[in-house]
């Protein structure tokens, strides 16, 4: 390697000591007995444009309910700071594709979407059967229409919604095990906005093909239906679609109301099972341990990695359910998180809780790491290149603190025939 990579910046997170002399309170703190000096960090981001990153902080060792005030945090490169209170601890993160919006997940299942500019919250989902009501583990968005957001939590739900109103989603899926749902523990996006790659806490791997959403008109008798009720009715099995707007109409007539809305649809409380089916479209080769997470290459829209607390990552081919490389370069470590940069398309990091942050060229080695960014003592919470600013990595660590490294320049010049050259690669993995 010509060159180790070079620290930028340390954003250093929120010790105890300063939030309890900045809100006096220790509601902050409570914390089933456990004493804690710091607020890990729990979920980064960047902007599309690449020049604010949003930082969240959580409390380590939930048990339960979270009755904690957390914060995440929003930093510009030139490190000016804008720092937000949540109830309760920040579980994921997302800024919404070229707004100035971030949606943020919360450990009990709220997900908000605040304006970071004017530091209001623009729309909040509740804890509800029908929505969220443990850990939202993940977000990820479609290119285009009016519903681009999807969430996934650890109550084995992925839903569909209109962030710009989150009373309720517009279509849900169920994470089905043999007896009970499975917690969903990340979720990803390919590359063409297609498929949704949902990961679990068993060690599954699924894919959710994104069926087209339906927006065609349907009778009313004599209600009116607001068009995200007629969207969320769209997306039903008709026999059941038609029960359904059977009780809410009764619902509205009882209540005096001439419109359906997506309020009176649920109001009933109909099946969940229904409402949400659970049509996942393939299972993947599962891990040993649960899945911390999963990327899908931004190159290539049936490459995407998976990563477990079993020590491995896997690389997938989204057309076969068989791994095509198995990666354990740490004996008895858990990897924790995995992400693929966004210029090399056959460059990928992957956080181990040993502190290190290790890079693979697959362009040099199928199996080995190239390099590695260490950290003793410590341990990798999540990490994310930056979208616009090639040679940018940034690692957040159960500390609290996020660093900011500069690559070396063979990470950040891709080699011109590499996206052929990565279809070769995938096709001699699979012929070996």
């Amino acid at each position: 390697m010509d060159s180790a990579p070079q620290l930028v910046h340390n954003f250093v997170g929120p010790r105890i000591e300063e939030v309890k002399k900045t809100q006096g309170t220790d509601d902050y703190f409570s914390n089933g007995g456990l004493t804690e000096t710091v607020l890990a960090v729990s979920a980064l981001c960047w902007n599309y444009k690449g020049y604010s990153l949003a930082v969240g902080y959580s409390f380590l060792g939930h048990l339960g309910w979270c009755s904690h005030r957390s914060f995440f945090r929003v930093f510009s490169l030139s490190t000016k700071q804008e720092e937000f209170e949540v109830e309760g601890c920040v579980s994921a993160l997302s800024f919404i594709p070229n707004g100035t919006s971030l949606i943020v997940g919360t450990f009990n299942g709220v997900i908000f979407n605040w304006n970071i500019e004017t530091g209001d919250i623009i729309s909040r989902s509740s804890i509800d059967e029908y929505q969220h009501r443990e850990a939202v583990s993940g977000f990820c968005w479609v290119k285009s229409g009016q519903f681009p957001l999807f969430s996934c939590s650890t109550d084995g739900k992925v839903l569909n919604w209109n962030p710009e109103n989150l009373e309720f989603p517009v279509r849900g899926v169920l994470i089905k095990g043999k007896t009970e749902l499975e917690g969903a523990t990340s979720l990803s996006i390919t590359e063409d906005s297609g498929s949704l790659i949902i990961t679990s806490e068993s060690g599954k791997v699924f894919k959710y093909n994104i069926p087209i959403i339906s927006t065609q008109s349907l009778p009313n008798d004599g209600f009116k239906l607001k068009p995200e009720a007629e969207i969320v009715l769209n997306n039903l099995n008709p026999t059941f679609r038609q029960q359904l707007l059977k009780v809410a109409g009764k619902y509205c007539l009882d209540n005096g109301q001439k419109e359906i809305d997506i309020k009176s649809l649920f109001f009933s409380k109909p099946d969940i099972m229904k409402c949400y089916p659970s049509n996942l479209s393939l299972a993947y080769e599962r891990h040993d341990g649960p899945v911390t997470d999963s990327a899908c290459n931004p190159f290539h829209r049936n490459l995407f990695a998976t990563c477990s607390l079993d020590g491995s990552i896997k690389i997938f081919n989204a057309l076969q359910s068989r791994a095509l490389l198995v990666l354990e370069p740490v004996l008895a470590s858990k990897v924790l998180t995995v992400s693929w940069s966004e210029v090399r398309p056959l460059v990928m990091a992957v956080g181990y809780d040993n502190g290190s942050v290790y890079l693979y060229d697959f362009l040099q080695s199928k199996t080995q790491q190239v390099l590695e960014i260490p950290n003793p003592r410590n341990s990798v919470a999540k990490l994310k290149f930056n979208p616009s600013i090639k040679d940018y990595l940034l690692i957040g660590y159960k500390t609290g603190d996020c660093k900011l490294f500069q690559l070396p320049e063979i990470f950040n010049v891709a080699h011109p025939d590499e996206i052929r050259r990565l279809n070769i690669l995938l096709e001699s993995v699979i012929n070996e």
